[in-house]
């Protein structure tokens, strides 16, 4: 729209190219946002997202958190979702940059059935330009994961809460390779307490041609 505001929109569908059952542009798994971000000065930014989603196949796909965040009310149990989102950037100084989000997810089945399911998230994020080295990054995260905070179906919210700590360090090796060490750390897998904690080492190579 302008230097300072932004809108963007967005349609997508899982099985846009089937016509049959519930499939096609409109009556299978789809999802429309909407997203404002807002950059008042060239430091800072912030966000507002909107997303609908149905599926019919009751997976919300977040591809992260609980399983009952992804599947609230269980399998092939249609849904509906409204998601909100508020998102934001600042870059405090030169080597020092803070972001971070809130979302929460409204669920509802919309088989003939009553149940409604509430989903929250978040993150912190620290990075740290030029660490170390001109063109290196590293970065500190912290946050929740998708979790089932309250459910129409008492066995399936989440019990407890886990969250997830990650460090990585972005360093470039040449103009066209960067290597990318870390490692994440997560409490109570699941968000169940009764799971053991889990410590993951990665490594991560970028090639840019």
């Amino acid at each position: 729209m302008n230097e300072v505001l932004r809108v963007d929109l967005g349609y997508l569908s899982r099985e846009a190219s089937s016509p049959t059952g519930r499939a096609g542009l409109v009556n299978g798994t789809y999802s429309a946002l909407a997203q404002l971000a807002i950059q008042p000065t060239s430091d800072l930014q912030l966000g507002l997202t909107y997303i609908r989603h149905y599926s019919a196949d009751g997976d919300l796909a977040h591809r992260t958190g609980s399983s009952f965040a992804n599947l609230p009310f269980g399998e092939n149990v249609p849904l509906v979702s409204n998601s909100y989102g508020v998102e934001a950037f600042w870059r405090m100084t030169p080597q020092l940059a803070i972001s971070g989000w809130f979302g929460y997810t409204d669920a509802r089945r919309v088989d003939g059935s009553n149940g409604q399911a509430d989903i929250i998230n978040y993150a912190v994020n620290l990075a740290f330009p030029d660490l170390f080295a001109e063109g290196a990054v590293g970065g500190l995260g912290f946050g929740m994961p998708p979790r089932v905070t309250r459910s129409a179906i008492a066995t399936r919210a989440d019990p407890g809460t886990g969250l997830h700590v990650e460090a990585f360090y972005e360093y470039p090796l040449t103009d066209n390779i960067k290597l990318i060490p870390g490692v994440i750390y997560l409490t109570n897998p699941e968000h169940n307490a009764a799971n053991d904690d889990v410590v993951i080492g990665i490594i991560r190579s970028v090639f840019t041609f």
